[in-house]
């Protein structure tokens, strides 16, 4: 009996003993996954989690709790905004509608946990660099094969239409404002990433690569014609020239960022959707839609949502709609207000969709996350991070990136990835700035 006991403990050890040394490369496959298809984001989350489980570290709290949930920890705030969208599913009459969404929004909940349970020694921030790594050959697959089929469809009928390798059409099945989500965040990073400390010798073919991937990324942006995109890609350029001249003083590098902004500029201008995507944007802002009159153009919609929708979020500010009826409460409103759109559309605003699904409060708690982060970068050595904030903040001004999968989960995962290089108050425990 004795002896089968101890059978049986050698056996559970050598299992979790496996399932440890697979951390980490399920850490790498979930951020591999991020950019792939919402079938591959569960997967890998599922794969993160059994590893933890079945290895024991789920068991083992790696921080203080002091320490989680002290007021500085932005993970926090993430963790509270999925609760209050929970709470207000209570005062939501849809409940189907609620439950589906917060699935959706799952990853605000789950990741920032499973943090705290993974081993420090695989939370290097070392091996963070190489899960962002994976993240970007999985966004370059994803585009490969985007302009690989556009271009498959541009030559189909003996000529050569230009418009296939554009906008939607580039995207294919993707969505435009995600993909240039992603984009400019791997911009920041790729300019971030510390390449003689990860890659030693190697460090001139990683150099190669990061040229390759930066001229890749920006190009593919101005392919997506994305508005927010474009706006946030010039100002990502412009960023990491005023950190180069600025602050580490590399001029000759902040000369080549100079050229290539001017660059981008003139293709921008030159490309096949500037005219159609930027010529009449202004009239469009100021254009008044008749009473049931169909509006299509994506400026005009907005421009309705921004100037209508607060008015909405008067009649219950403190505690929202709720979870499950803020899809039917804005698109009531809009039929009140006798303007056609066609379809359903969110507030494309994430600071005003979550003010309408959980009120001020919740609203409260994503401002938190960005004042937060602020607060612990509120240094000049961290420009770049404060910029890749800034990013997100862009973003949810134009989209509302937390009602799809492919935003809740990218958002998780880097803000996970960001709270690691939050500087630490005893420069002595701050070693090497990976």
């Amino acid at each position: 009996m004795v002896i089968s006991q101890r059978n049986g403990r050698k056996l559970i050890n050598k299992m979790q003993h496996f399932f440890y040394g697979l951390i980490l490369p399920a850490l790498v496959l979930c951020a591999f996954c991020i950019a792939l298809p919402p079938f591959f984001k569960s997967i890998s989350i599922f794969v993160l989690a059994l590893t933890l489980v079945m290895s024991g570290e789920v068991f083992r709290l790696k921080v203080p709790l002091k320490r989680i949930l002290d007021w500085r920890n932005p993970l926090i705030y993430l963790v509270a905004l999925y609760l209050f969208y929970v709470l207000s599913l209570l005062w939501s009459e849809n409940k189907a509608y609620g439950l589906e969404d917060l699935q959706i929004k799952l990853p605000l909940f789950l990741l920032p946990l499973l943090v705290y349970f993974i081993p420090k020694e695989t939370l290097t921030r070392k091996n963070i660099w190489y899960c962002f790594t994976a993240f970007v050959a999985g966004l370059f697959i994803v585009e490969c094969v985007c302009l690989v089929e556009g271009l498959t469809q541009a030559v189909k009928g003996g000529g050569f239409d230009v418009r296939e390798i554009f906008y939607t059409r580039l995207a294919n099945d993707n969505h435009v404002a995600y993909l240039a989500l992603y984009n400019c965040f791997s911009l920041v990073f790729l300019y971030l990433m510390p390449a003689k400390r990860l890659f030693g010798q190697k460090v001139g073919r990683w150099n190669v690569f990061r040229i390759v991937a930066f001229v890749f990324l920006n190009l593919f942006l101005i392919l997506l014609n994305s508005r927010a995109g474009t706006a946030v890609m010039i100002f990502v350029n412009f960023m990491m020239f005023v950190d180069t001249l600025c602050i580490r003083k590399q001029y000759s590098k902040s000369a080549g960022l100079f050229v290539n902004i001017i660059i981008l500029v003139v293709l921008i201008m030159l490309s096949n959707g500037f005219s159609h995507r930027y010529s009449d944007i202004g009239e469009k802002l100021n254009a008044e839609a008749d009473v049931g009159e169909k509006i299509t153009d994506s400026v005009s919609q907005r421009s309705f949502l921004y100037g209508s929708l607060p008015f909405l979020l008067l009649e219950s500010p403190v505690i929202g709609f709720g979870v499950g009826d803020v899809r039917d409460e804005i698109e009531s409103f809009r039929k009140e207000q006798g303007v056609d759109f066609g379809r359903y559309l969110n507030a494309h605003n994430q600071f005003l969709q979550t003010a309408i699904a959980t009120g001020l409060s919740g609203l409260l708690m994503l401002l938190l996350v960005f004042l937060c982060f602020s607060f612990n970068w509120w240094r000049k050595d961290s420009l770049m991070f404060l910029s890749a904030l800034c990013v997100f903040g862009m973003f949810m001004m134009t989209e509302s990136v937390l009602e799809r999968q492919a935003g809740t989960h990218f958002m998780a995962f880097a803000f996970c990835w960001l709270a690691f290089f939050i500087p630490k108050k005893d420069k002595k425990k701050q070693g090497k700035r990976y």
